[in-house]
């Protein structure tokens, strides 16, 4: 009886463990693809400004 609770306890604490690394390596990966996002958006912006810039320069 007292080692069933023992084996199930382990259990119970690497069940936790698991969940908790997959939720941060979720976590990272949400962060890394917004990064990714405002770096394509800010180059857009970047990219938009200077095509712009040398339409008003032709104007």
């Amino acid at each position: 009886m007292m080692m069933e609770m023992m084996i199930g306890a382990v259990v119970f604490i690497f069940a936790v463990l698991i969940l908790n690394l997959i939720q941060f390596l979720i976590r990272r990966h949400c962060n890394n693809v917004k990064q990714q996002k405002e770096k394509q958006l800010s180059e857009f912006k970047a990219r938009r400004e200077e095509v712009e810039r040398k339409s008003r320069r032709q104007l």
